[in-house]
């Protein structure tokens, strides 16, 4: 028989003090919100899941003052009730690689603060959401022809891509 289905829900804040968190071979399954990272520092998710959450699958914000490095690797982000990856605040660069953005109202989602966020996509599939990608006010997804962005009610346009 199959392992049973484990629910585990991650909130992760601080000030401005800086602090990292990993997270990898785990599932995140039917929260509120999968992970919320709200904090200075970095975070890595990796081969994990995170899906059926009622609101974002992972949600990245940051507060005045703080810097947010994000690193997703081969992750699934699937059926969550709104973004499978929401960005959105000052200061957030995440890199996603080998993942896959499938049933979610946005597939990933980004949006900066006063200052820019980034989001630089490589290798994922994001397909059969609502929207695939998108980008609100100082916001940026970069992108090179890696991905596979199809199948979605509207599958939006990554910029080009510029490493860093």
């Amino acid at each position: 028989p199959p392992p049973p289905r484990r629910t585990v829900a991650d909130h992760l804040v601080n000030g401005t003090t800086l602090a990292s968190a990993t997270i990898d071979n785990t599932r995140i399954e039917s929260n509120a919100t999968g992970i919320t990272a709200s904090f200075s520092g970095a975070i890595a998710l990796r081969n994990s899941i995170v899906s059926e959450n009622t609101g974002h699958g992972v949600d990245l914000q940051t507060g005045a003052g703080q810097v947010l490095d994000a690193a997703l690797d081969n992750v699934m982000l699937s059926n969550n009730d709104s973004n499978g990856l929401n960005v959105a605040g000052s200061s957030i660069t995440v890199a996603m690689t080998g993942s896959t953005a499938v049933g979610n109202i946005t597939g990933v989602f980004v949006q900066g603060g006063s200052t820019a966020a980034t989001a630089r996509l490589t290798n994922n599939v994001i397909s059969r959401n609502t929207t695939g990608i998108q980008t609100g006010a100082n916001g940026s997804i970069l992108s090179p022809a890696s991905n596979t962005i199809e199948g979605n009610g509207t599958n939006g346009a990554p910029g080009g891509y510029s490493p860093k």
